[in-house]
């Protein structure tokens, strides 16, 4: 076992899974040979693609997160010191929230403070608490589960942003089914009710039979605009003739079959086939 410096302990290296993503780690530690053997661990990870940005004060370090910031470059992982001089480490990470919320934090403290600790979970979403001297293993594993954690959240928004792209693309779909829908249903109304004005410009109306029987009335409710049930009425002076017909059908085949048989009706009248004393 060697020791690079009095708050970590080196072991052997445990094989990770490797990614090909790149991601950028900050570093914020008033211990300048910490930060250091924490960067040179970090570059022996041949699994992963690092790029390693180092402040050793905390204001310099919410400097370095601005300039991050401002070129758009997010962090993956920002690692910090509890105890520094000039701010303490979970007052940085949550100062880093303003920054990059969705950084994964990491605390180190050679004397845990509960209540700095408490307030990093609560402020700063910690990630993980490492306890000085760091043992590599450890240190290993938990980059390593940042890492994947960061990885699969990108995994995660990526799918939802692609669900919401499916879903504004099936609303779209639907809304235009609807309306295709809607349009085909108005198309056939109309011509339903067009039917029923051919319907009614055949059949016999109240108006036909009104002057003879004053107090006579109809009442039709078709079942769907127009229907296979009709009335006939004929007065030939001598004979008030009259028929309440229900032809086979709903609707515009109904409509069709009564039409036939209100005009075989009244061809057999006219030509005398049916007797006079309906």
């Amino acid at each position: 076992m060697q020791t690079a410096s009095n708050n970590f302990t080196f072991s052997p290296i445990v094989k990770i899974e490797s990614s090909s993503i790149q991601h950028t780690i900050v570093i914020i530690d008033d211990d300048a040979n910490l930060t250091l053997s924490i960067k040179e661990k970090l570059y022996n990870f041949p699994e992963y693609d690092f790029v390693i940005e180092i402040a050793n004060d905390p204001i310099e370090g919410l400097e370095l997160l601005n300039i991050l910031h401002t070129e758009g470059v997010i962090p993956s992982i920002i690692i910090s010191d509890l105890s520094m001089p000039s701010m303490q480490g979970d007052d940085f990470l949550e100062e880093s929230m303003r920054y990059f919320p969705d950084a994964k934090k990491i605390l180190m403290s050679g004397n845990p403070n509960l209540d700095a600790v408490v307030h990093s979970v609560n402020s700063a979403h910690i990630f993980r608490m490492l306890t000085k001297p760091i043992q590599e293993l450890e240190f290993q594993l938990t980059i390593s589960q940042a890492i994947k954690s960061i990885e699969l959240d990108t995994q995660v928004n990526e799918l939802n942003l692609k669900l919401t792209h499916i879903n504004a693309n099936l609303e779209k779909i639907v809304e235009e089914k609807i309306y295709e829908l809607a349009e085909k249903n108005q198309q056939l109304t109309d011509s339903i009710h067009y039917a029923e004005l051919i319907q009614k410009s055949v059949l016999s109306s109240e108006n036909d039979f009104s002057t003879d029987l004053p107090n006579a009335f109809t009442v039709i409710f078709p079942k769907d605009i127009v229907s296979g049930d009709f009335f006939w009425y004929h007065n030939d002076n001598d004979y008030l003739s009259y028929c309440i017909a229900d032809s086979t059908g709903h609707g515009v085949p109904g409509a069709f079959v009564s039409l036939l048989a209100y005009g075989a009706l009244r061809e057999s009248f006219e030509s005398n086939k049916l007797e006079r004393d309906l």
